[in-house]
């Protein structure tokens, strides 16, 4: 291995990095998927600060507007390396990495606004670049690698010229064209970067490349989730630099033995652990890796002059340039590789982090990702002890699998439309007959299905995670409790649990708990509450980006509606519920009771017949900011605790509790909320949360399933 060089401080390298947004029918750009998630800096691995320069939006794919602003980035930001990653839309379905790019030819194609260049505008747009960008990356190379690494993989070549270089005699070069397939598209998005382990760095700071990917919302999906995967690996390690350290020398390794180290500054200190996500690749995708951190070394050893290596120069810019070029693209390769040898499921990955009082909620860590055969095993996974990542990439259907139970239920005074949309109840907790059911209910016979009754008991440190749209769990819900903790449950459809019944099941239960997270969720047709906390503290809870359908055939107050949606009643619970679309519920929209601190933020309440938020305990306390109430009736049914609803008369309060203003909430045919109480507003100080002012299409655009 060679020796890790002793690099003085310098000014960071600027990196400008730019992704396309949508483009005739594609509505999700993969560039763009890649670029927003990059962090802003962090250093190569030899310690040189790199800063990243990645505009707020997706560049538009229109001549004029790709001129102006990307030579108003240049001219502000004067980057020593641009990076553009584009689109193109292909019939064949395949993915493409292109050795060369024009400058000139684009006044006889029209772009989306139907528009072109004069040969005017065309020669004169950037006329700072080359007419030919060359990105030299050794494709043929690259090609080998693959092969050699993952034989399951499918590549072809092609001369077929890009058509805007039809006109410009592009050199004759073959393009790696790769088909895809449901085993393959995460190795398609990831080729481009193993290319660059052959990238000429003797050309110095400037050299332009441009990776084009094909016409997939697929794609776009796979190369998201391969970028989250890494971000999900670096975030659950216990130190990011530690994390860092890890990964770069992972692929520098030594005689095909992998390091794991930890990086201070320049110095690497050896231990003996691997990581989890380390362990856990297939021989398939370690081939790969072996062979790419071969030729990276070869370059290390033989293109940079030693003394350049060690003496922390200027002159070592250009390896360090390469070095981080190879970190950005690779880093979500890792992982794309990993999942196309083993299959769809190993790509998926916890997205993102919880805001608010769940904050630092890791779940399953590191753990690789896995999908249960079965029920039963699905049912044990989560049980166990083992910290897991769960994968719901299928429906799991556990009705009938406990067999059904005919006995006395009643007919509760509520139930004003029997056999016509209304509910019954079966006796949970001796409903029927301690007086909850109400004057003039009566004794009935119910038969229903005993899976839905009790959630599944789940150990501590999961992560459950669904593939699109397609993870459904159907006739049980997921019970956190009696000392569970650092469980996060993403994407995940909760439905069917005897919604012919009050008490016929609850979708999540988080009781006797710790650090939950509970996102981008959908629950539709439950019997009960489609979540439940207490009465035991569930303590450090987010509750974000989720659905709760309120459309029913079974509704305690007979129109349609879910009364039991959301019942808050810890004896110490901190709850941050954000972005979540709550639509078609009549009543506990949500409950709040025990002792219970909720930040709602951002929310969206929508036909509501009955009320939202029912503040009915003295211990209640509830600060509203930024959402949005839209057709119900009434807001809040009782205030027996505490209520801040950012009036715009006194949300400025906010600041030196919170550190920020806070944001008004709006109401269309619905009632405003009241409460101005600030002595609450200190409890909410470890609630960070993002807020924005309240949008409904933004919301409800963005909460439940297949949403991320």
């Amino acid at each position: 291995m060679s020796p890790t060089p002793s690099i003085a401080p310098s000014a960071p390298i600027k990196v400008l990095v730019t992704g396309f947004g949508a483009f005739l029918d594609v509505k999700t750009n993969p560039s763009w998927e890649i670029a927003r998630r990059l962090p802003p800096s962090f250093e190569d691995m030899h310690g040189e600060p790199i800063q990243l320069i990645v505009p707020n939006d997706p560049m538009p794919a229109a001549y004029h507007e790709i001129r102006d602003e990307v030579t108003a980035l240049i001219d502000t930001h004067a980057p020593d390396l641009v990076i553009h990653m584009g689109l193109d839309v292909d019939s064949r379905g395949t993915f493409k990495v292109e050795r060369s790019a024009q400058r000139e030819g684009y006044h006889e194609f029209p772009d989306i606004r139907r528009k072109v260049f004069t040969r005017a505008e065309n020669k004169a747009a950037f006329v700072k670049s080359p007419v030919s960008l060359s990105s030299t990356l050794d494709l043929d190379a690259a090609e080998n690698v693959w092969r050699s690494g993952c034989a399951s993989i499918t590549l072809a070549t092609s001369n077929d010229p890009h058509q805007h270089a039809k006109k410009t005699k592009r050199p004759e070069k073959q393009n790696v064209i790769v088909q895809l397939s449901d085993d393959n598209i995460l190795a398609a998005a990831a080729i481009a970067g193993s290319a660059l382990a052959n990238f000429d760095i003797r050309t110095g700071l400037t050299e332009w490349y441009f990776t084009d990917a094909a016409e997939s919302t697929s794609i776009a999906n796979a190369m998201s989730k391969a970028m989250d995967s890494y971000q999900a690996a670096i975030q659950t390690q216990s130190d990011v630099k530690s994390a860092r350290g890890a990964w770069y020398t992972y692929i520098r390794t030594r005689d095909g033995i992998p390091e794991v180290a930890t990086q201070t500054g320049s110095v690497f200190t050896t231990y003996t652990t691997l990581p989890a996500w380390y362990t856990a690749m297939p021989a398939d995708a370690l081939k790969v890796f072996e062979s790419v951190r071969k030729e990276e070394d070869k370059i290390w050893s033989s293109v940079v002059p030693k003394a350049a290596r060690t003496s922390g120069s200027q002159e070592e810019r250009p390896f360090t340039t390469f070095a981080m070029k190879f970190t950005i693209l690779t880093l979500g390769s890792a992982l794309s590789v990993h999942a196309a040898v083993i299959g769809e499921r190993a790509g998926n990955a916890v997205v993102g982090k919880p805001e608010g009082f769940a904050a630092g909620t890791t779940g399953g860590g590191s753990a690789a990702c896995a999908a249960p055969s079965d029920v039963t095993q699905l049912k044990q996974w989560l049980s166990d002890s083992t910290p897991r990542c769960i994968v719901i990439d299928k429906e799991y259907n556990f009705k009938t699998t406990e067999g059904s139970v005919t006995e006395n239920g009643c007919r509760p005074a509520s139930n004003k439309c029997p056999g016509n949309g209304g509910q019954d109840a079966i006796n949970g907790a001796s409903w029927c007959t301690n007086g909850n059911a109400g004057a003039g209910s009566k004794t009935i016979s119910v038969t229903y299905d005993k899976a839905g009754i009790a959630g599944i008991n789940m150990g501590s440190n999961k992560s459950v995670i669904g593939v699109g749209s397609k993870g459904v769990i159907r006739g049980k819900g997921l019970r956190i409790a009696n000392g569970a903790k650092n469980v996060i449950i993403q994407n995940i459809h909760i439905t069917d649990l005897n919604p012919q019944y009050i008490w016929g099941g609850d979708a999540i239960t988080v009781a006797g708990s710790d650090q939950v997270w509970i996102d981008h969720c959908k629950f539709s047709m439950i019997g009960r509450q489609m979540v439940v906390l207490g009465e035991t503290a569930s303590n450090r809870v987010t509750i974000s980006n989720n659905e709760f359908d309120g459309q029913t055939s079974y509704s305690a107050t007979c129109d349609g509606h879910h009364y039991w949606t959301l019942y808050a009643t810890g004896s110490n619970d901190q709850i941050t519920l954000k972005g979540n679309y709550i639509h078609h519920t009549s009543g506990r929209s949500p409950k709040i009771g025990g002792n219970t601190a909720m930040h709602a933020v951002n929310n969206l309440w929508e036909n509501n017949t009955g009320h939202a938020f029912d503040n009915g305990a003295s211990g209640g306390k509830v600060l509203a900011e930024g959402n949005v109430f839209s057709n119900v009736k009434t807001t809040m049914l009782e205030n027996k605790g505490k209520v801040f609803a950012s009036p715009s008369s006194a949300n400025a309060q906010c600041t030196a509790a919170i550190g920020h203003t806070c944001a008004v909430n709006t109401y269309s045919s619905s009632p405003a909320l009241t409460g101005t109480d600030t002595s609450i507003l200190s409890t909410f100080k470890s609630s960070t949360v993002t807020v924005a002012a309240a949008d409904a299409s933004t919301i409800k655009a963005k909460a439940g399933v297949g949403k991320i």
